[in-house]
């Protein structure tokens, strides 16, 4: 399996490196900047952490049946996550490909890495590829969209992230 996320990440790699190469060609003669690169490869960061307290103070210092808030009476950062996407056009293909790392990598993960935090043997995964895949739009009707790869959520009603979460 991990030789399969391994070529599935090459991929992506090549597809990034190519888009890269599409706007440096697409660049300015005074050169590329930072934020035209950024926006080329579609990159956006995203960082969630926050303070979990406990009026009980249990003495293991884990909060009881909580899965994402469950050392007590400390900050963390949760989630970070580094994202490139770019739509598909009609008739084209695009991509998403999301990395998270953190507390909540550890529980959100369906296969994992193998990447661990150093500090416990014991210890899950503290990184994981969350997303990665492929977009082809049909040139049928309005486009039909074909997606290849690993998802999270079929039809975006289970979210990760907290802003974008209603519960």
């Amino acid at each position: 399996m991990k030789k399969h996320i391994l070529r599935l990440g090459l991929a992506f790699m090549i597809a990034l490196a190519l888009a890269a190469g599409a706007a440096a060609e697409e660049a300015k003669t005074g050169g590329t900047t930072l934020d035209e690169i950024k926006n080329a490869l579609g990159m956006s960061i995203y960082l969630q952490g926050g303070y979990s307290y406990n009026f009980q103070n249990p003495e293991t210092g884990e909060n009881r049946l909580r899965v994402f808030d469950h050392r007590e009476n400390s900050f963390t950062l949760d989630l970070a996550q580094l994202v490139f996407t770019k739509d598909a056009p009609l008739g084209g293909v695009g991509f998403k490909l999301k990395l998270s790392a953190g507390e909540t990598a550890k529980f959100i993960h369906s296969v994992g890495l193998g990447i661990k935090s150093g500090e416990d043997p014991n210890d899950s995964d503290v990184f994981d590829l969350t997303e990665a895949y492929i977009d082809y739009v049909a040139p049928l009707g309005k486009g039909l969209k074909l997606r290849f790869g690993k998802f999270f959520t079929y039809n975006g009603a289970e979210v990760i992230e907290a802003r974008d979460n209603m519960n």
